[in-house]
């Protein structure tokens, strides 16, 4: 398998090269798809449901360190790499498995990506099928009587799994669920019609819907929309149930009313925050200013002494080079009346010699 490693947290993680692994990788960690819900007390159960490579489970377990998490997913190549990713993670059980609205058995069958595997339904035990439980079961199995966070992003099997619900729902406290009636009309109606008067709150962040239990969990802004330029913010209060006039008109907008305030009161604190920030940056910036105004003071200042002090050099070198070539002068001079007076001691000398010769001769002839 030709596979990408990424930096993820304090460690490592294996994407495949395809544009589905790092679009999944970009919408979880850069986008913070998970970010639009922030819990009173950390989740300790958690329930991956459809944890594909394991990207959703390191970023439940970096962000709820206390949780144990549950990672569902019943694609072999998947599974593979979900082990590989989660294997130095001791809270994250991968379990090769697909959940339905009933144990059994099911068959993976592929559309063209690994994002859209769909399973068909429980009970085709045959060469290649997976098995399949129910949340039931599964909690049951497991002695577990709350799941803090149950994380749902099955490709539409979320139809089977809420159309046959016995009962698990009361002990989910919050529920992160991608719809895909794109791809099985009927999935809205199914989960809707069995979250209605489930949670006490409802809304929208991204591509999921988020419900949660009354002081469990609010919505909330991700870090990625408190930037200075902030991205457009996905989410919205959502409470009618689709496909049925069944809406409280009145609770929708109180709810709104009460989301609005929130939200409003987050932004003020984050435009707070930011206008603190931008006036300690400020402050920074008048200091390096008044620094570099200084410095440049300094620095022709210094300059101003340095063309002073090169023309007081220029001024002495001039005045030693004056000194130099008249003392060169007076030296040819004296040098030129020494030759002169050489030569005259030289022709004195060889007059002398000659007047002494002649006077030699002179005598010799008379003896």
């Amino acid at each position: 398998m030709d596979l990408l490693e990424k930096q993820l947290y304090n460690g490592k993680v294996f994407l495949r090269k395809n544009i589905f692994d790092e679009s999944i990788f970009s919408a979880l960690i850069d986008d913070d798809e998970y970010g639009y819900i922030r819990y009173s007390s950390s989740p300790k159960i958690i329930m991956d449901v459809g944890a594909y490579i394991g990207i959703s489970s390191l970023y439940f377990a970096h962000k709820y360190p206390e949780a144990l998490i549950y990672a569902f997913e019943p694609a072999a190549d998947n599974y593979e790499l979900l082990v590989k990713n989660t294997e130095n993670t001791p809270n994250i059980v991968p379990i090769c498995c697909a959940i339905k609205g009933r144990s059994g058995a099911a068959s993976v069958y592929d559309i063209g990506s690994p994002l859209g595997y769909r399973i068909s339904a429980a009970g085709s035990d045959s060469e290649g099928s997976v098995p399949c439980i129910s949340i039931k079961e599964f909690v049951k199995d497991k002695n577990i009587d709350r799941i803090d966070l149950l994380k749902m992003d099955i490709e539409g099997s979320e139809k089977d799994v809420f159309d046959m619900e016995d009962g698990w729902l009361a002990i989910v406290e919050s529920l992160i669920i991608e719809l895909h009636e794109r791809f099985l009309p009927g999935c809205n109606k199914s989960v809707f019609d069995k979250i209605d008067g489930s949670f006490s709150m409802g809304w929208v962040g991204g591509e999921n819907f988020y419900f949660a239990r009354n002081d469990v969990a609010v919505p909330c802004i991700p870090e990625i929309f408190r930037g200075v330029s902030p991205r457009p913010l996905p989410i919205e209060l959502y409470w009618e149930k689709r496909d049925s006039e069944d809406i409280n008109i009145t609770r929708i907008c109180k709810e709104k009313d009460r989301l609005i305030e929130r939200l409003g009161e987050e932004l003020e604190a984050a435009v707070a925050e930011r206008a603190a920030v931008c006036r300690k940056k400020d402050g920074e910036i008048a200091g390096l200013q008044k620094t570099i105004r200084s410095m440049s003071e300094q620095y022709e200042k210094s300059c101003k002494e340095k063309d002073l002090s090169a023309e007081r050099l220029g001024n002495d070198l001039k005045a030693a080079m004056a000194d130099h070539d008249r003392v060169c002068a007076d030296k040819d001079k004296a040098i030129t009346e020494l030759q002169a007076a050489l030569n005259a001691l030289s022709e004195q000398y060889d007059k002398t010699c000659r007047e002494k010769d002649a006077v030699i001769t002179s005598l010799e002839s008379k003896v």
